[in-house]
């Protein structure tokens, strides 16, 4: 009613935590954002940091699997193991958290975004394109609504991306191709020059960035490579749905 936004931070893995136990943490984070009771979130895996209580008791009990601090980021691996939650099976629930996270997100946002995106892609010159290429550079939930609202027009859809998102794909659907580049990332060095000749002979009319903005502030990487792929043929994808166009 005031208006306020709610930024959420969560973490996984945490000592006597349960993937069952991260996962009911789970489906609230996707039953809260689904609702818009919460604008965004920080997602990090439980990790001790050198010098904290939890690092010496970890260490104490022999659950510590690396002293190598460049692993110690709480992002996509973990640094502990405990004998009913080991570290794979914590990374995985942590992504599997973050699905949940992508479903609210798709499920509050899916009236707007289809609304903004079939008006601007009819309104800017893009109603001819019938072959187009989706850059994945924001969370999934965009590359579904993207991918989706595209197909609904009878576009053909492409999509490039990373090599740990395949385990999500069967959730976007309707694709025609999916392209890796690997890991990390996207930037015009992180594509090899094989790749880019394949993209480049697809013929896209058309290379979409997605933003996780209103701007596409922050994208120019992407940007560069998409004009890499279709020469100039690019668009955003703000975040509310909206096509941007890209010089």
């Amino acid at each position: 009613e005031l208006g306020l936004h709610f930024y959420g931070t969560f973490t996984i893995g945490g000592w006597g935590s349960t993937r069952e136990e991260d996962l009911k943490t789970g489906r609230l984070i996707e039953d809260a954002s689904a609702k818009g009771l919460m604008h965004d979130l920080q997602m990090s895996i439980n990790t001790p940091q050198p010098g904290t209580p939890f690092y010496k008791k970890a260490k104490e009990a022999g659950y510590l699997l690396s002293e190598d601090w460049s692993k110690f980021d709480g992002g996509r691996q973990s640094v502990v193991s405990y004998p009913e939650y080991p570290a794979d099976e914590i990374v995985r629930t942590y992504d599997d958290v973050l699905r949940h996270y992508d479903r609210g997100l798709y499920r509050r946002n899916t009236e707007m975004f289809q609304k903004n995106f079939s008006e601007t892609f009819f309104r800017n010159g893009w109603k001819d394109s019938k072959k187009v290429l989706v850059l994945r550079s924001t969370r999934m939930w965009h590359v579904r609504l993207t991918v989706g609202t595209l197909r609904q027009a009878g576009v053909g859809v492409s999509l490039l991306g990373q090599n740990r998102i395949q385990a999500d794909l069967a959730e976007v659907g309707g694709l025609d191709r999916f392209f890796s580049y690997g890991d990390g990332h996207m930037h015009p060095d992180a594509l090899d020059h094989d790749l880019i000749k394949t993209l480049r002979e697809q013929e896209y009319d058309l290379a979409l960035v997605l933003y996780n903005n209103m701007t596409g502030r922050s994208y120019e990487n992407v940007r560069k490579v998409a004009h890499l792929i279709a020469d100039g043929r690019v668009a955003g994808v703000a975040y509310d749905g909206s096509l941007l166009p890209v010089r």
